[in-house]
């Protein structure tokens, strides 16, 4: 069944361009499209010229009563309401960078089962759109603002009025320069100077277009681009210019503003008018950030959103669909740059199918051969690689802590061995000092008692002479005073008692010395064995210890050797397991790739849809 392309109104006040020109419909018409036309006085094209080609023609509106299968084309939004969108719809929604309302705006589609086609991202490889009005929106956006120019030269302080439409771009360039000739004069013969920002692409292409269409000298156009700003701004060169024309796409990234409050408030600005093509005026993004709101063809300048005191007046041209203005060169444009992608809409359910295709082949065909054929090179290569790796490593590391297993056993030896002969060194000079300390105690001991019984025995016979003498002089004295033999007798008996006293003295002082020797020398014999007592237990505890100690560092090497090569082995198997999984998916994952791939890239090349930017909501 023919596919029907239903072409609504747009609704959008003084919009006349169109996404569909008469000569891009007769194209649909001859290969087989249904092309249905909704009548408008407003559209640049007229009714008849769609008839003439063969549309049908059908009243406005009646979109929203299409069958469900037609695909409904249009330019702008469509109109705000909250009824749920049902078709497939091919427009500019201006949605997809949150722009205002953007959220009831693709509800409708997510409520109704609809489709949304948004223009915006119909792009080549190289992302630039397919069909674009940008060429058309800075010839238009400079035109206005070369009026706004003149007016606010001629006519300072009032506002520029209505912009009435033209038929042509033409027409529009003879009016151009019929204002500018009387504001040129009364601006003491100078031409204003303009600043384009985005000179190098669509739109900045028709504002230096403009700018030289209208008379404006090559020199006093400064075209600047990525080249120029990428130093980022604000820029002096725009304040010193009379007219900025920012034909810069606005991006999902915010960049430096162009132009502040602060670099504008100064008493030498030349700058008058600012046309922002762009116009975005509501995103945090905009590289402007002097206004806030948007102008339309009846009020097409608007003021700054803050005064500005220093300068001339400044006034803002921010309107969204400026291309309107030479509507029928930017339709002509536009239609024939969408119409190869009109054309794949009869596709479009074909390239459902093909990608179901791709994927039920993949899944059946594709994936099994792919797993089938990552297993049989787990196994005829990978495993046995990895086992391989693994037995290597394991070999390695088990022989490199055998070795330091082996040292560290001889380590702890040699401290034993070591600590054992100096402790026995130790033992052994400690008992030879012993020793020789108590035999000095001995002999010391032995040469005094000596000297002792020495002394007591020459005082004894001291004693006994000094007696005996004293007693011979007694006896003598006595003899020769009384009668000799009594005190004879009685000094027998005198002498007789001294000598056994003497004697008595003699033998009690000998035991004494007796005793007393012995008793030091059993006291030192038992401190000398005391002390070879205890060093030999201190040598027998030490020794133990030591041992202890040689055989706990031992144990404590052999668990650790034990636990690094439990480790070690387990970390080889758990590294090799996962290098061997991660090849085998990785092996998995790219063939299976490479087959969806390859089937993906036969099945887009046997098609021939270019309409790339399906959004489903």
């Amino acid at each position: 069944m023919p596919t029907v392309i239903h072409h609504r109104v747009d609704t959008k006040p003084f919009e006349r361009r169109t996404s569909l020109s008469p000569v891009s419909a007769k194209a649909l018409l001859d290969a087989g499209y249904i092309v249905r036309v909704e009548r408008s006085p407003d559209r640049i094209y007229n009714d008849e010229e769609y008839e003439k080609v063969g549309a049908e023609l059908v009243p406005a509106g009646s979109w929203r009563e299409a069958p469900k299968e037609d695909v409904i084309l249009g330019l702008k939004e469509l109109p705000e309401d909250d009824r749920p969108l049902e078709h497939a719809h091919i427009s500019f929604q201006h949605a997809f960078k949150k722009q205002d309302g953007w959220e009831a705006n693709l509800s409708r589609f997510a409520r109704g089962g609809g489709k949304l086609y948004d223009l915006e991202f119909l792009t080549e490889e190289n992302g630039r759109r397919v069909a674009a009005f940008g060429y058309w929106a800075g010839y238009a956006g400079t035109a206005i603002a070369l009026l706004a120019w003149a007016h606010q030269i001629l006519n300072p302080g009032e506002a520029l009025g209505h912009v009435p439409t033209y038929d042509s771009a033409t027409a529009l360039a003879e009016q151009i320069k019929a204002n500018l000739e009387p504001a040129v004069a009364a601006n003491g013969g100078k031409y204003p100077r303009g600043i384009v920002i985005g000179a190098l692409g669509r739109c900045g292409k028709g504002a230096t277009d403009m700018f030289r269409t209208a008379g404006i000298p090559e020199d006093s156009i400064l075209k600047w681009d990525m080249e120029e700003t990428k130093k980022g701004g604000p820029f002096q060169e725009i304040v010193e210019s009379d007219i900025f024309i920012n034909c810069v796409y606005l991006g999902p990234h915010k960049i430096p503003p162009f132009v502040t409050f602060e670099t504008l408030n100064k008493a030498d600005r030349r700058l008058r008018i600012i046309c922002d093509v762009s116009c975005d005026p509501n995103s945090e993004n905009n590289p402007i950030p002097i206004y806030s709101t948007w102008s339309t063809f009846d009020k097409p300048t608007v003021p700054t959103s803050k005064e500005i005191p220093e300068g001339p007046e400044l006034r803002i041209i921010s309107i969204d669909h400026l291309p309107t203005l030479v509507a029928r060169e930017s339709s002509d444009e536009f239609s024939s740059l969408l119409l190869p992608s009109l054309l794949t809409l009869d596709k479009r359910d074909t390239d459902a199918s093909a990608v179901a295709l791709t994927l039920t082949i993949a899944l059946t065909v594709a994936l099994p051969l792919a797993v089938a054929l990552t297993l049989t090179i787990a196994l005829t290569v990978a495993l046995p690689l990895a086992v391989a790796l693994t037995l290597t490593i394991a070999l390695t590391v088990a022989l490199a802590l055998a070795v330091a297993l082996a040292l560290a056993v001889a380590l702890a030896l040699t401290i034993a061995l070591a600590l054992t002969v100096t402790m026995a060194l130790a033992v052994t000079l400690t008992v030879a000092l012993a020793l020789a300390v108590a035999l000095a105690l001995t002999i010391a001991l032995a040469l005094t008692v000596a000297l002792a019984l020495t002394v007591t025995m020459a005082l004894t016979i001291a004693l006994a002479l000094t007696t005996a003498l004293a007693l011979t002089t007694a006896l003598a004295l006595t003899i020769a005073l009384t009668v000799a033999l009594p005190l004879a007798v009685a000094l027998a008996l005198t002498v007789a008692l001294a000598l056994t006293i003497a004697l008595a003295l003699t033998v009690t002082m000998a035991l004494t010395i007796a005793l007393t020797v012995a008793l030091a020398l059993t006291v030192t014999m038992a401190l000398t064995i005391a002390l070879a007592l205890t060093v030999t237990m201190a040598l027998a505890v030490t020794l133990a210890l030591t041992i202890a100690l040689a055989l706990t560092v031992a144990l404590a090497l052999t668990i650790a050797l034990a636990l690094t090569v439990t480790v070690a082995l387990t970390v080889t198997v758990a590294l090799t397991v996962t290098v061997a999984l991660t090849v085998t998916v990785a092996l998995t994952v790219t063939v299976t790739l490479a087959v969806t791939v390859a089937l993906t890239v036969a099945m887009a090349l046997s098609l021939t849809a270019r309409m790339v930017c399906l959004l489903r909501v």
